[in-house]
């Protein structure tokens, strides 16, 4: 009996790390710009311990050198990156340090349309045409926070959903990462094999799931990193909401009427309140769906989660409407504006 109770205990605490890692680990992504924007908007509003945008706050006197990576009270992890490149290198060497997959995978940045708004790599990160990022992510606290509740025209929004439905072999952007860059970058790090076969990764931006480019985006993601049937890839239809008064994770905002913009944009740069401005979303998802890359759209969303609670039933049938959808692809503009910033990025043919 003796004996028994010893083996007993000393299974019992071997066993207990070995189920921890096959569990995962939780990455949170966060660009080195927006971890300053919600420094200072906890400073304004301090966020509670559980409050879901937490752990994307850069610490006060934080060097601007990236990456950082950093270990939350929860056990999960912030790394606070500048450019794909080094968000998955930084992600492959905490994985193999801990010896340990990736279930959940957060990546916090502004976006567009199938991308998101920071450099490919060191080189583009230096080049001509991330001046204006370099910018964005450089300047101090107040500027990255004002920014954030700067009002957005119509004009801006029906720019967005254009280019949204343009073809995605057609169009490029300066200064952006969409599919083609993560995969060329993925496979040198092996990323795929770093991902539980239940992973969900969540892109906590604006607008990349939106439209043709966001469906190609979103279902190539899943293709290239997905490897289970109940793994998911997560992006939004909609504009993305998630200041301090958005605990429970990324709210949803868009363009329905004049009247409806007219009000929000009077009061959303003065009440710097996102929960004021909220509506209902709708989340893009992609998976596996009886050994084929699959897309749903879930509708009537109140927040995209970060927690992996929410994984969502692929369908392959998109049974909601996009707001993109109502707009015809017309000419190309030449510049498009990054939601959530005073910045705008080249938009050019390919």
């Amino acid at each position: 009996m003796k004996y028994a109770l010893i083996y007993s205990l000393f299974f019992s605490l071997f066993l207990i790390p070995v189920v921890h890692a096959e569990n995962g680990i939780t990455i949170h992504a966060g660009e080195i710009g927006i971890g300053k924007f919600h420094r200072k908007d906890n400073s304004v509003h301090p966020y509670s311990n559980d409050h879901a945008w937490k752990p994307y706050i850069l610490s006060n006197g934080a060097s601007l050198k990236t990456p950082q990576t950093i270990q939350n009270a929860d056990g999960s992890f912030t790394i606070f990156y500048s450019n794909l490149d080094e968000l998955l290198s930084a992600s492959s060497k905490l994985a193999i340090a801990k010896k340990s997959k990736i279930k959940n995978f957060n990546v916090h940045a502004h976006g567009l349309p199938g991308h998101m708004w920071f450099p490919r790599d060191s080189k583009s990160q230096a080049g001509f045409g991330c001046a204006n990022w370099r910018r964005s992510a450089s300047a101090d606290d107040e500027a990255n926070y004002d920014q954030y509740y700067s009002a957005v025209s119509k004009s801006e929004i029906l720019q967005i959903r254009n280019l949204a439905n343009q073809s995605t072999s057609g169009v490029g952007f300066s200064c952006v990462t969409g599919l083609s860059d993560w995969t060329e970058l993925a496979p040198k790090y092996s990323f795929k094999s770093l991902l539980t076969d239940d992973a969900q990764i969540h892109f906590l931006s604006c607008v990349v799931g939106l439209g043709n480019m966001g469906d190609a985006f979103t279902k190539g993601m899943a293709e290239l990193l997905l490897s289970g049937d109940s793994a998911r890839i997560q992006t939004s239809v909609n504009f993305g909401l998630g200041d301090w008064s958005m605990s429970e994770g990324m709210g949803f905002w868009d363009y329905q009427n004049d009247e409806q913009l007219k009000r929000d944009n009077q009061r959303y740069p003065q009440n710097k309140m996102d929960r004021e401005e909220m509506q209902k979303g709708t989340i893009r998802i992609a998976g596996l769906l009886n050994g084929k890359i699959a897309s749903s759209l879930l509708s009537g969303r109140d927040f995209m989660y970060s927690d992996g609670r929410d994984a969502g039933t692929l369908t392959n049938r998109l049974r909601s409407t996009e707001n993109a959808e109502r707009f015809t692809p017309t000419s190309i503009p030449s510049t498009v504006r990054i939601p959530g910033t005073n910045e705008s990025v080249t938009v050019f043919k390919k």
